[in-house]
């Protein structure tokens, strides 16, 4: 029988909540009304209550995590372009408040322009600068004027051997560099051993960084192999499979592996609840279908 035992109201709407592995503090992210706050709550004393706040970002917190060990927090924010990963050092989880200490901030604009160690720079490259105005090498060399008809038509009007030297041809344009930017709140994880986490948003990439803030460049062949404690990111080989034919990225706003390793179930923008075998490589895995309560199911868990 499941019953409610306490219950504590807060300042603001919250968002996001996990509870730290020893199950004496509660992280609850708050809303747009109190943006960038994350509320530390304390489970030791009869009344739970509020022993701290965190804000270290002005944006809203839309998900929030303990890592495994218990001595990270981290948060991320669902501000588009302008999304961060927050991740704290929690000195001190077994006293009411706890101690906690911002760690590195992982900016996802800027971390787009970086793809495994390749620059992606920005969204258009400079073009080359325009050549400068060439002067005839001879003053009485001219160019015949344009007939009232119109421009000389396959030399008409030019005088060949009066025509100087040819003038320089335009200067090539760099092609466009499309920037990859999210636009959607970040997702992210922590690896079982608490040494690593992946980020991403809607974008198709996603990136990886050691716990002190070291971006790896090389994250999706170096950990390869790694155990994940949650799998939450809507990218990856693993929950390729969740992608149905024709869907585009973004269809997809959230995955969740299950604790066994066994499921992982999504959500899609059209009202979707998915449920597939874990992992989930490929295209379009076998799956149960249903349909969630809204006309687009933002999050599973």
């Amino acid at each position: 029988e499941r019953r409610l035992s306490r219950m504590l109201t807060l300042r603001a709407e919250g968002a996001a909540v996990a509870y730290s592995p020893n199950g004496h503090l509660v992280a609850v992210a708050l809303g747009t009304e109190a943006p960038g706050v994350v509320s530390i709550v304390s489970t030791l004393k009869p009344e739970l209550e509020v022993v701290k706040e965190l804000q270290d970002t002005d944006a809203p917190i839309t998900d929030v995590k303990f890592s495994p060990d218990g001595k990270l927090l981290a948060a991320a924010t669902g501000d588009g372009p302008d999304s961060v990963v927050v991740l704290y050092d929690c000195l001190n989880t077994t006293t009411p408040g706890g101690t906690f200490v911002l760690k590195a901030k992982f900016d996802l604009a800027q971390a787009t322009k970086t793809v495994f160690g390749g620059a992606v720079a920005a969204a258009v490259e400079p073009a080359a600068a325009p050549a400068e105005p060439v002067e005839p090498a001879d003053p009485a060399v001219s160019v015949a004027e344009e007939p009232a008809g119109g421009a000389p038509v396959d030399g008409e009007g030019v005088d060949e051997e009066k025509s100087g030297e040819a003038a320089p041809a335009p200067a090539p344009v760099a092609p466009a560099v499309q920037q990859l930017v999210p636009t959607t709140p970040a997702k992210f994880d922590f690896t079982a051993d608490s040494e690593y986490v992946q980020y991403a948003t809607n974008k198709g990439l996603v990136y990886f960084r050691s716990v002190d803030g070291t971006l790896v460049s090389e994250g999706a062949e170096q950990l390869k192999d790694a155990a994940w404690a949650t799998w939450t990111v809507p990218m990856g080989w693993p929950v390729e499979g969740v992608y149905a034919p024709c869907t585009a990225l973004g269809d997809v706003p959230a995955v969740s592996r299950s604790a066994d390793c066994a499921l992982v179930a999504s959500a899609d923008a059209f009202g979707g609840v998915n449920l597939a075998s874990w992992p989930a490589p490929g295209r379009a895995v076998p799956s149960k279908g249903y349909q969630g309560h809204s006309a687009g199911v933002t999050n599973v868990a």
